[in-house]
């Protein structure tokens, strides 16, 4: 069986869902964990009951080919890119072929937010902005469902239809994601008498103060249940304490105490904290920091991985400045924001590696790839004119 960390919670909602209990810890209604992934799950089990990770797992490699085709399909709109070029630099990213294995929301959110970026780029070429428009709308609220902070990649939608001059389309974007998000919203208006997306916000912010790294570090749980009085997991069970609050509840007194520690912090050490968030996310130093409990053979591997990535991020700053050069103002600016808005969607929360692959490894890799590609274009003319 599949246990462990945020696996086991997501696993013990689809067996509930299952068992016609619902979305529900004890029976008592939930928001904490993306519902489209625990339907993903429970449809695995219902069909393949026996051998359901195998199924879960092939859907996810899927996903992977799925995401990477897509991308190449973005690069070869923005620019006229390779799609074979694309497809492989996806295909190799480490991080990306890593989260098809585990049983987490990433490869599939992956998948989502790359079919995302592709109708932003899309939208800003097509002639059928309507449609591409409500696409647009359609799959941001998907991705929504399989990571709370997609919303927070909006305004690349804004940009893109600012662009374009076109309200029209801003109303079928509006309507698409209304369609999709709609019928979560409403059934967190009927449980929890608010309408909302999750109840995880609040617990997340204090999180990002006591375990930053969100990686359940020693000590982590104990200062989280020294500030809140309980943690996560002591919600996310079917034999949950009937005398802990409700997730509404929980999460106003977790907003409290995070105001409290923030009132008590020293600014350095928050300023320094943030520093640190930034290293985890974007270098994905975590990976290769207190890792002695770890075989040699592990340590050798997250190292060669975090290498691979932090050279896609080389590759990736050379097309940033290529597509700045020729002028591709829209594109630069697309991606731009994109990883901003990523960053800043995860920066006052927990920030790792993990959290950062379904919405920045793709469209990064996309980027490398250009920078590959300009880089070999500007080699060949040096080498045309020192012939010459």
């Amino acid at each position: 069986m599949v246990r462990g960390g945020d696996t086991e919670r997501y696993v013990t909602l689809a067996e509930n869902v299952l068992a016609g209990r619902g979305l529900t810890y004890s029976d008592r209604p939930t928001a904490f964990r993306s519902p489209a992934y625990v339907a993903v799950l429970a449809g695995a089990m219902h069909v393949t009951p026996d051998t359901w990770p195998l199924t879960v797992r092939l859907l996810q490699f899927l996903a992977g080919l799925g995401t990477a085709l897509l991308m190449a399909w973005a690069g070869h709109r923005a620019w006229g890119a390779d799609k074979t070029l694309v497809t492989a630099f996806v295909l190799a990213c480490p991080t990306l072929i890593y989260v098809t294995s585990t049983i987490q929301t990433e490869a599939l959110g992956s998948l989502v937010l790359a079919a995302y970026f592709l109708t932003c780029l899309a939208t800003l070429k097509s002639d059928r902005l309507s449609t591409w428009g409500f696409a647009n709308g359609a799959l941001l609220g998907l991705a929504t469902l399989f990571r709370w902070a997609a919303p927070a990649l909006a305004p690349v939608s804004l940009f893109v239809l600012w662009r374009r001059k076109n309200p029209g389309a801003a109303l079928w974007f509006a309507l698409g994601s209304l369609l999709v998000l709609g019928p979560w919203v409403g059934r967190n208006w009927i449980v929890f008498g608010q309408p909302r997306l999750s109840t995880f916000g609040s617990l997340s912010l204090v999180a990002g103060l006591l375990d930053p790294q969100g990686r359940t570090q020693p000590g982590t749980s104990e200062r989280m249940i020294a500030a809140l009085g309980w943690s996560l997991s002591d919600y996310e069970r079917n034999d949950r304490d009937p005398a802990l609050p409700n997730e509404t509840e929980a999460e106003r007194h977790a907003f409290r105490v995070w105001r409290k520690l923030i009132a008590q912090e020293r600014l350095a050490h928050l300023v320094a904290l943030q520093v640190h968030k930034l290293g985890w996310y974007w270098l994905s130093t975590e990976m290769i920091s207190n890792t002695q409990s770890l075989s040699s053979t592990v340590r050798l591997a997250r190292t060669v991985m975090v290498g691979i990535w932090w050279g896609y991020l080389v590759l990736a700053g050379v097309g940033f400045a290529a597509l700045l050069h020729r002028k591709e103002t829209n594109l630069a600016t697309v991606l731009g924001l994109w990883f901003l808005l990523a960053t800043l969607s995860h920066w006052p929360f927990c920030m790792n590696t993990r959290l950062r692959i379904p919405f920045v490894d793709a469209p990064l890799a996309l980027l490398a790839a250009y920078g590959f590609e300009r880089a070999g274009h500007f080699r060949l003319r040096r080498s045309s004119q020192v012939q010459d």
